[in-house]
């Protein structure tokens, strides 16, 4: 049985948003397990700030989430979200409407929830909230790219031709390809964004400017990427 404090605070929430109490209070015991606090901290985080459209995010990123750990053969949360992360990850990924961010928002909540998964930094909320669809899916590109490539043996990283793009990502640039062909704007730009999150690292300077058309990915890029994927999609988990 909830509380006079939670039941007030169910009611304002459903108001807000239009949906039910039974509804209302469906996503504020979620959260509150996420969490570890009481009902009305959880709905509390939000009531000043839901609206319809983030609402539904919300709704979605929590079944999401739900789905990947029951995937794993988890029924909820093994691990408590440290608040200083779950507040801004709950807020950013209530904002992202795109459903390949929405998989990554919900798989960065699975695995802080997930006392076996890998450790969640607050500065991957701040990372991903910064990214579009085209920058997430290019990082994963290029993460595999890396992982199908063994180290060299003074443990550097493979340097990545990125001129195909957007067909493929290759450690050796192809015979046909020509130096000066232009990478289309959009993944320029996605490439410019992912070294400028610390990401990537262009692997050549020209004029004193970062040359994108060679990449390597950085630890950093490494270890996002791993957060925000189910555990079997990292082929190397360094």
């Amino acid at each position: 049985m909830i509380s006079d404090e939670e039941g007030k605070a169910v009611q304002e929430i459903a108001k807000a948003t239009g949906k039910s109490v039974d509804a209302a209070r469906e996503f504020g015991g979620f959260i509150s397990k996420y969490i570890g606090g009481p009902l009305e901290q959880a709905i509390g985080i939000w009531e000043d700030k839901l609206k319809y459209r983030r609402w539904e995010n919300q709704i979605r990123l929590a079944e999401n989430a739900k789905n990947f750990l029951n995937a794993r053969g988890l029924d909820g949360p093994t691990r408590l979200i440290e608040l200083s992360i779950a507040i801004p990850l709950l807020e950013e990924a209530s904002l992202a409407d795109s459903d390949s961010l929405q998989n990554r928002w919900a798989m960065l909540l699975a695995n802080a929830a997930d006392a076996n998964g890998p450790e969640i930094r607050r500065a991957y909320v701040g990372i991903l909230s910064e990214m579009t669809p085209i920058d997430a899916s290019l990082l994963e590109m290029i993460f595999d790219a890396d992982a199908a490539t063994p180290p060299s043996p003074e443990g550097e990283r493979a340097e990545l031709w990125t001129g195909k793009l957007p067909n493929s990502i290759s450690v050796a640039k192809p015979e046909d390809d020509q130096e000066n062909k232009v990478v289309l704007p959009e993944y320029e730009l996605s490439l410019v964004n992912l070294g400028r999150l610390g990401l990537i690292c262009s692997a050549a300077a020209f004029g004193g400017m970062a040359n994108m058309k060679w990449v390597s990915i950085t630890a950093l890029g490494r270890q996002f990427v791993i957060a925000c994927r189910p555990p079997k999609a990292n082929s190397r988990q360094v």
